[in-house]
């Protein structure tokens, strides 16, 4: 058996794919890595109530990973605790973090549902607009997402910008696991501007809700997300977008917050993939 203890805000790998710890039903299949190297899927035996812990988030070139203080990860040469990368990435010396490859991760997707997908990410932004440069031209596209998911919308723009506020109401917090649908969908209500090979996305820093899911959901559909943070020295937005996936990634940026965690209990050995972050399995000495 093992055991790891994750914030309820980290997306963790599952046969579905990434699922927020804190939706995490004990029904799902947890994806791990052996200690042979292969990724495996494991029955969920339990989940424990969330308490409050302490815990570690890394501004990373694959996004945030949201650790808890004790959580050993993998990094390139060494495995290292959550509390130590943070310390090494505040010094200015951001460890390597090894990361798991979606395409290499056992998934069976839910069938996904456009409406359903569009409703969920509309759910997540605050204030309740779309709000995009005039310059991308999506006026119409935005128009027709809103119509198809039967949301109610008002049309804001002005020169500059391409602005719907929609009702609310109409929209449905997703609890499942994110699907490619719902990526695409995510980063049309967050582009910010367009690329040869792709949109580039946007979102404030206090945004983290929206932006975890985006995060979650381009891994989802097999690209996960390549993110810049900006500006360095005080990161005040996100530029997202969809990447190859790279076996490593930077922290640069640290924080340690008190926040709500679970332990979940495993049947088989091996580490979890947490916001794709490799992370090894508590150990006794590590029990509080």
């Amino acid at each position: 058996m093992a055991t790891f203890r994750i914030p309820v805000d980290a997306y963790v790998w599952t046969s579905a794919g990434p699922w927020r710890v804190g939706d995490l039903p004990a029904t799902a299949k947890l994806v791990i890595i052996r200690p042979d190297g292969r990724p495996a899927t494991t029955t969920i035996q339990e989940v424990s109530p969330p308490a409050d812990r302490e815990t570690v988030v890394l501004l990373a070139g694959s996004g945030e990973i949201h650790l808890e203080v004790r959580s050993v990860i993998s990094t390139r040469g060494a495995q290292l605790f959550a509390t130590a990368a943070a310390s090494e990435t505040i010094a200015g010396r951001g460890p390597r973090i090894e990361l798991a490859h979606p395409q290499s991760l056992p998934y069976d997707p839910p069938d996904g549902d456009q409406v359903i997908a569009t409703r969920n990410a509309l759910a997540l932004l605050e204030p309740s607009v779309i709000r995009v440069p005039r310059r991308l031209q999506a006026d119409i596209r935005l128009r027709q997402l809103l119509e198809v998911a039967g949301v109610a919308f008002r049309d804001v723009s002005d020169d500059r910008w391409t602005a719907l506020t929609f009702n609310p109401t109409d929209t449905t917090v997703g609890t499942g696991p994110p699907s490619a649908q719902e990526a695409k969908a995510l980063q049309a209500v967050t582009a910010w501007a367009s690329r040869p090979d792709g949109t580039v996305c946007r979102t404030p820093t206090d945004q983290v809700r929206l932006r975890h899911r985006l995060v979650a959901a381009l891994a989802a559909a097999g690209t996960p997300a390549a993110v810049s943070w900006s500006p360095a020295y005080g990161p005040v937005e996100a530029r997202i977008c969809a990447g190859v996936g790279d076996v490593f990634t930077t922290a640069t940026r640290a924080r340690q917050l008190t926040a709500a965690c679970v332990d979940i209990q495993i049947e088989d050995e091996g580490s979890a993939v947490t916001d794709l972050a490799i992370v090894r399995a508590r150990r006794s000495r590590d029990e509080d």
